[in-house]
């Protein structure tokens, strides 16, 4: 493949892990901040559920730039092809995470 789409494809997932894990700190604080001022232990409780799933979400996202920066690797720049699994397993990791916390939240948003 030509090396100029592979760098563009690994500069694509660069920005796109990089503008994902700017936003993962700005939800990571309002979310912190959110919780704190909750008197209520329940409701603390459910907001920082909500900010683990949200940064979860984010999680999803760089990982899925990181696979593009590997992707491009593997085909422009002659990285071995079984590179690709080590952001997979990453990304199943985090989707595995996020399903385990949607999961629990739920169960605390019936409870309350």
């Amino acid at each position: 493949m030509d090396q100029t789409v592979a760098g563009w494809i690994m500069f694509a997932g660069g920005v796109t892990g990089f503008v994902a894990a700017q936003a993962g700190w700005i939800l990571t604080f309002r979310y912190i901040r959110a919780g704190r001022k909750s008197g209520d232990p329940a409701k603390r409780a459910l907001i920082l559920l909500e900010g683990v799933q949200s940064v979860l979400r984010v999680a999803m996202v760089v990982t899925l730039g990181i696979l593009a920066i590997v992707l491009g690797a593997v085909l422009g720049n002659g990285a071995p092809p079984w590179t690709l699994v080590l952001p997979m397993i990453l990304l199943v990791s985090v989707v595995g995470a996020a399903w385990f916390v949607r999961r629990s939240l739920g169960q605390l948003r019936r409870a309350a």
